[in-house]
Parts: structure tokens; sequence; C-alpha cells
């Protein structure tokens, strides 16, 4: 992947803005045309408004207030507004519990991701609209932050917690994003920052591959090279957090993952705290082949996608060597782990 030239510079405008309204659809969402627009680092207006235009005529999608989606999802436009403001409202409603995450000595960086920085708030199957939390510790802090986070949830039943969903966690030593593809640079896209601005400008940097895919955001001139650093204060609260997880289960299952390799299909490891497998990631990839297929296949081929989805993790679902049923089914979830009808 060459973070110096952007994947759009090589396509035709056609295919970006294919590639992004699929992407919108795989969250049954449809997305702005300014925003289409902006992500996609078009520079003049009339090739993008005509390419739009004709792929609305060809009923490609459906362009409509300012929106754009395919075709199946124009009843989503009308709810686009009212689903932008229940996100601001709802992040507006949790900024205290964000605040008191911030004041933790432990914690250098405090974000929103997920539905609600996509502004895209969905329900799910209990009806609850979550907020998605993503987290950077400072360095060889994450499993000491995670232990005593644990601790406290047990003791004191924090009514903190519920309001958020900390699902992803980053120590500050290593801010490098293994599964580097459209999925992941869409998230750090979309991330919201609440706290810790020069942490987050440290992030993008460390990751100026998203710039790849979004031209510009990482702020970086040129790529950076971080090199990950080691500390046993860490592993052993790593290994310890592991101890009092079996403990607490009475089964070894939490000793017998522990893994100080990174790597998307781990999850968990000594400076990443996320679900195995890149969350999402496999279905958000299996669904976006069969839009793109459906919607426009004259577009997108093999080599397009595997462009798109360029880590191992990818190139192993495109194979069929991942049972996704039973990844979730592994990882606790349940059969009913998507709120997005995949």
């Amino acid at each position: 992947m060459n973070s110096n030239r952007g994947l759009w510079s090589d396509l035709p405008l056609s295919t970006g803005i294919a590639t992004l309204v699929c992407y919108a659809g795989i969250f049954n969402d449809v997305i702005g045309i300014e925003e289409l627009a902006s992500r996609l680092g078009v520079a003049g207006k009339d090739e993008f408004n005509t390419t739009l235009n004709e792929l609305s005529r060809q009923g490609k999608l459906v362009l409509k207030d300012g929106f754009a989606g395919l075709p199946n999802l124009e009843d989503k436009i009308a709810l686009k507004a009212a689903k932008i403001e229940t996100a601001h409202q709802l992040i507006k409603s949790r900024l205290d519990a964000l605040d008191e995450l911030a004041r933790s000595p432990l914690i250098r960086f405090v974000g929103i991701s997920g539905s609600l920085a996509a502004e895209n708030p969905t329900r799910d199957q209990d009806n609850y609209l979550d907020m998605d939390v993503f987290l950077i510790t400072r360095s060889q802090c994450l499993w000491r932050y995670n232990l005593m986070r644990g601790i406290r949830r047990h003791l004191s039943r924090s009514k903190v917690e519920p309001e958020l969903c900390i699902n992803y966690i980053m120590d500050e030593s290593n801010l490098m994003i293994t599964n580097r593809n459209l999925f992941t640079a869409t998230e750090i896209h979309n991330l919201i920052p609440v706290s810790g601005l020069e942490t987050y400008r440290k992030f993008l940097q460390a990751n100026s591959w998203v710039d790849y895919y979004y031209p510009g955001l990482s702020g970086a001139p040129l790529p950076v090279d971080v090199a990950p650093s080691d500390n046993l204060i860490n592993k052993c609260f790593f290994i310890l957090f592991a101890i009092l997880k079996s403990i607490q289960s009475l089964k070894l299952d939490p000793l017998k993952r522990i893994a100080f390799k990174t790597g998307a299909h781990i999850g968990s490891s000594l400076n990443l705290f996320s679900q195995p497998y890149g969350g999402y990631q496999a279905l958000v990839h299996k669904k976006f082949v069969r839009l793109a297929k459906a919607w426009f296949p004259e577009l997108f081929d093999a080599d397009l996608i595997e462009k798109l989805f360029p880590d191992e993790l990818s190139a192993v679902i495109r194979k069929g060597d991942i049972d996704v049923a039973r990844i979730v089914l592994d990882a606790g979830l349940g059969t009913d782990y998507s709120k997005y009808g995949w």
C-alpha cells in the first residue's frame, strides 16, 4: 500500500463514489454528497457532479436532499437528519461520563467511534443505543488501566460503564493499527476526539497509511515509522489480568489466550484491547463484496477488492478459510451479534 499516492487517484471517479456509497450501505446508511466529495479528496465539483448524476440516471444510486445512497435505501434519506440529531444529543448527554474517563491519570486520549461517530445511531437487539469508546492509555499502562477498571466495576458497580462501550483500547507505546484496510481507515476517519488532541494527532501520524483511502486525513507530510516498545511492567499486568480473569471464571481460557504478538485475529494483546478478528471486519468485508457485485458489477473486480482490503485477515476471509458465524459464536457474541442485518 503506497501512502504517498491515494487509491482514488488511480481509479475512475465513479468507482470512488460507488465504493463509499456501498460502504454506507453496509450499515443501512446513506452519505452526504458534500461528505462524499470531501472523503474522495475531490478538487473540482464539475466532474464529480456529472459522474454522480450519471450514476443516478443509471439507477445505481439515489440522490435526494443532499444525500446519496443505494437505491434500496432511499427511505433512509428521510430519516438521516433525525439520526444525525439523535447522535449529537446522545453524545451531549454522555459528556460527563466521557470527561470522567478522561480524568484518569492513565488515559491519554478519549474518542467516540462506531455508529455514533458515523452519525448513524442504531439500536441493538435490546433496543439500546450504545456509545462505542476508543481509548489510548499512557505508555505501558494499558493493562494496568484494564485491571483497575475491572476491579472498580466489580466492587462499585459503577454506573458509568453501562453508558459507554469501551471496546478498543491502545497503549501509547504502539499506536500502529495492524489490519489496514477500508474498514479500519473509515473507523479512524469517523473517530470523534473528546480529549487528548495531541495524542490524537500522534495516532493519526503513526497511521499515515489512512491517507491512501482518505487523502490528507493524517496530516503527516510523509509516512511515519514508529518502533513499538516493550516493557516488563506492562507484561506483568497483562499476565495478572489474565490470571484474575481465570480465577473469576474458574476457567483457563483467559490464560490460554495470552499473546505478546499483534494481529487482528488475536484481538487483545500486549498493546491492544479489542475484539478478535478485527471485530466487525469479517462481516463488513463480506457484505461490502456482496453489495458491490450487486449494484456495481462493472466497477469492481478481484484486484480492486484486494486494494480496498489488502491486509492478511481480509485475504483469509476472501479465501473462505474463516467461518464468520463461528468467530461470532466463539467470541461469545451470540447469533444476533449484528444489529445491521448481516
